[in-house]
């Protein structure tokens, strides 16, 4: 009988435990967000993987994203999603990243 109660008890505090760390992650990952109200952003590599994610999340949180894509098909794409602004450019080339930023200027 005392098995029983000891393993309810160790049952209870695992339980409590995990409830406490699960408060303790949702509280850290709502300061993790950043502020979108009157923001504007930037963001490259919008084709796919992480800028893709997070242009989705930002647009969901109601921020201005001007998206970079590599192709004029994942431009297309963003501005279909949400975004203000798309333009297609290869970061790796100079001239193609000082038109990006004019591009930018004009667009703000």
């Amino acid at each position: 009988m005392s098995g029983f109660i000891y393993f309810t008890g160790l049952l209870i505090w695992v339980i409590l435990g995990a409830a406490l760390v699960g408060f303790l992650i949702r509280r850290w990952r709502q300061k993790e967000r950043l502020p979108t109200e009157g923001k504007r952003y930037v963001i490259t590599g919008c084709d796919s993987g992480l800028g893709q994610q997070l242009m989705h999340r930002l647009i969901e949180q109601g921020a201005s994203v001007y998206a970079l894509t590599y192709s004029e098909g994942a431009a297309q794409s963003a501005l279909a999603e949400g975004a203000q602004g798309a333009l297609a450019c290869d970061l790796s080339d100079s001239s193609k990243r000082q038109a990006a930023l004019k591009w930018l200027d004009n667009v703000s």
